[in-house]
């Protein structure tokens, strides 16, 4: 039975994916900063993963810094 919940679990999960997915727009890395400075956006960019590394904070909290790259721009993702 917790098997059954778990798949039914990861099935809602992709579904609620795919419905971000088919409602957001396809954007530059360019457009994702202008549109950025207005406040919250959800949008799919195409880009390739320059970097990924696992840092610490001061107080020595992990969190991930990704760097992506389109055609156009870089983005550095904290």
């Amino acid at each position: 039975m917790a098997r059954r919940r778990s798949h039914n679990n990861c099935k809602c999960r992709l579904r609620r994916a795919n419905l971000i997915l088919m409602t957001s727009e396809l954007l530059t890395i360019s457009e994702v900063r202008r549109r950025t400075q207005n406040g919250f956006l959800t949008a799919r960019v195409h880009a390739q993963v320059e970097s990924a590394a696992a840092r610490a904070t001061r107080e020595g909290k992990p969190y991930c810094e990704i760097s992506i790259a389109d055609a156009c721009d870089r983005m550095m993702l904290r």
